[in-house]
């Protein structure tokens, strides 16, 4: 057995190499924080300008990991920011900031300043202070003229949210359609995506439920990608199945709610499951369906009380009342308005207070109490008038009049009747402005329309010109990545002899027309066959047959186009013996690169074998491949004669043949 005191001194060169491990991890981190600085400032970027709070565990983490090491007062507040933000104390949030930098966001001089008015603004955006957030944002758009395209994108898409929720909609558009272009600039599709989801709530407010479905519709598919948007995806979905009713898709509608129900991001959040239950109890009520949305409704209490969210068990009490006055229940009907008047209480809130008590009104009036039910739905009215709840106020004042003048209270009638007068005319006022506003949002909509719809017939004329019409309608139908591995085609290579020479006596521009109209001959004559020209390099000439249409004659289409280009009454704009041309058939990989320039292209051993093809040609004359030769056998329409072989490297030595015309 070793001796106590061994067992002492291992321990402690353990606890100073653990010590001095961690002192070493640390140090490494230390000289790292630079970059850790620029990770801290990108993922806030990402939270605040690109609108993805799903960072801020990421911000947290990795700035807990060096608290107090930072050395950068201005980063640690707006990490504390972040921090207050993301916990929804937005007031805070608020406050930090204005003692901090202030609250003249002109005088802000600080490298971060485009962030700090992004969190400032949100803040704002969230306590309601609209006009102090539109200032905020005015002012960065006017005065920093060194922000990046990020940055203006973030500011100007934060400003057309924020003209939506001020009912701007037609100044909210052009500010949403400007931050999309800087995003498509920038190439950030989820950003894209979520500032589509916004145009889709102006366009909703036009009346274009159709539209704004498929704008929501196009933007889920992007997000859902990502699992880091599956919040963001619910909420459409949840706007989907909301603008399905107005599309009389009712059904449409519960299905999509029983779908989101399969998430567990619904079924565990009160915020998300309850408000489905709700909208899907709603549904089934408008389609007669009563014992479903009983459930339904039942289901929402359940949820509530467990959530202790008296507002939603009060909304769900007051949709039994109303279903069950529909269902001629009057005793279950009472029960549920009664309830949802003492939970008002209990919530006090104003405008739900006056709802329970105008639902409870109409089953006493109904049940008997008519001077009760008259006197209770007549306070209500008064509380929607006074607070512009205009909509309200003329359903109730609707019901009171009738109710007044069947128990001949006639001076009440008038009175009531003379008030409803008066909010419709205000409302129409009111209506004809919201006509223009809609007005002028539809005009540009149809503008930008017509825009994206020339835009798009430019941008396909533009890709059927450069590229082959089936890969071309490949890329428009979505396609990104276009590879493709073809068992059989033929290449034709053709080129002008001795045009180096002739090009220096001639003047550029005739150069240029000459193989304009070259070039054009040759597309035209290769059309005829079914073949295409792949493109032009100086004065080569390359086409393929059987790639966009698999042809399982491409090799005597070719052959044939070939014929012709290289005889005396091809009507090109140079003599037939000027031209030398080469063939080679066999597989080949096909595909688009992208980049600044989109361009089709083809590789393998079968290129190559066709350019050594045209190389090994005399002028006027076309010389193939054994390939060609054994493809054409049985074709009495050509004649072979055969050339000198060619050696090529890593192939060894090949058999050539001129092609001749019987």
């Amino acid at each position: 057995m070793m001796a106590w005191h061994y067992w002492v001194r291992l321990a402690g060169l353990l606890l100073y190499l653990l010590d001095r491990t961690k002192a070493l991890i640390l140090e490494s981190m230390l000289t790292e924080t630079p970059s850790v600085k620029d990770q801290i400032v990108s993922l806030l970027e990402r939270a605040f300008c690109f609108g993805d709070q799903t960072w801020q565990g990421e911000i947290h983490e990795l700035a807990g990991r060096f608290q107090g090491q930072l050395h950068d007062p201005e980063l640690e507040i707006l990490i504390e920011c972040s921090f207050l933000y993301w916990k929804q104390k937005y007031e805070d949030c608020y406050s930090l900031i204005s003692s901090y930098f202030g609250s003249d966001m002109e005088k802000l001089t600080s490298r971060y300043r485009a962030l700090i008015v992004m969190i400032f603004f949100k803040s704002c955006f969230r306590l309601h202070k609209y006009q102090e957030g539109l200032e905020i944002l005015d002012t960065a758009l006017k005065a920093f003229r060194d922000i990046s395209m990020v940055e203006k994108m973030s500011l100007l898409w934060s400003k057309g949210n924020l003209l939506v929720a001020i009912r701007q909609l037609s100044d909210a558009l052009v500010c949403l359609r400007d931050a999309e272009n800087l995003a498509t600039d920038l190439g950030i599709e989820s950003v894209i995506a979520m500032i589509n989801v916004d145009m889709a709530v102006v366009v909703l407010e036009t009346g274009d439920y159709a539209r704004a479905v498929l704008m929501y519709e196009s933007s889920l598919a992007v997000l859902s990608e990502d699992t880091r948007y599956e919040q963001v995806c619910i909420l459409i979905r949840l706007n989907i199945a909301s603008a399905y009713p107005q599309l009389r898709r009712d059904e449409d509608a519960l299905s999509m709610y029983r779908n989101l129900l399969e998430y567990p991001a619904v079924t565990t959040d009160p915020r998300y499951n309850i408000p489905v239950h709700v909208n899907m109890a709603i549904s089934h009520k408008r389609l007669g369906q009563y014992q479903e949305s009983q459930k339904e409704y039942e289901i929402v209490l359940d949820l509530a009380g467990v959530a202790k969210n008296i507002e939603l068990q009060l909304r769900a009490h007051l949709g039994l009342a109303d279903l069950y006055q529909k269902i001629n229940d009057p005793e279950q009907a009472r029960a549920n308005a009664t309830q949802a008047v003492y939970l008002s209480e209990l919530l006090n809130i104003d405008s739900l207070r006056y709802q329970a008590n105008a639902s409870l009104a109409g089953i006493e009036y109904e049940e008997g109490d008519r001077l009760i039910g008259i006197d209770r739905l007549a306070g209500s009215f008064q509380w929607m008038v006074d607070n512009s709840n205009a909509l309200n106020a003329l359903e109730y004042g609707g019901i009171l009049v009738g109710w007044c003048s069947g128990e001949n209270r006639f001076e009440d009638a008038f009175r009531f009747q003379k008030i409803c007068a008066q909010i419709r005319s205000s409302m129409y006022a009111r209506e004809v402005e919201r006509t223009v506003e809609l007005t002028a949002v539809r005009s540009r909509l149809d503008h930008e329309r017509e825009s994206i719809r020339m835009r798009d017939e430019e941008r396909n004329r533009i890709l059927n010109a450069v590229l082959p019409p089936s890969i071309a309608e490949r890329l428009m139908n979505g396609e990104r990545h276009i590879a493709d591995r073809l068992p059989e085609v033929t290449i034709m290579f053709a080129d002008i002899v001795g045009f180096t020479k002739m090009s220096s006596s001639m003047a550029a521009g005739d150069v240029v027309l000459l193989l304009e109209d070259l070039f054009k001959g040759m597309d035209e004559i290769c059309s005829v066959f079914g073949c295409e020209r792949l493109k032009t390099i100086g004065d080569s000439y390359m086409a393929i047959c059987g790639a966009s249409e698999p042809f399982p004659d491409h090799v005597e289409r070719m052959c044939k186009a070939a014929l012709t280009i290289g005889s005396n009454g091809n009507k090109l704009p140079l003599d037939h013996t000027r031209l030398r041309i080469g063939i080679h058939t066999g597989p080949v990989i096909a595909g688009v690169m992208n980049g600044i320039r989109l361009s089709f292209d083809v590789w393998g051993d079968t290129v190559n074998v066709a350019a050594r093809m045209e190389g090994h040609s005399s002028p006027g004359k076309v010389v193939c491949s054994q390939a060609v030769v054994d493809a054409m056998a049985k074709d009495d329409g050509v004649t072979f004669e055969k050339t000198k072989p060619l050696d090529i490297k890593g192939k060894g030595r090949i058999e050539t043949y001129m092609l001749l015309n019987t």
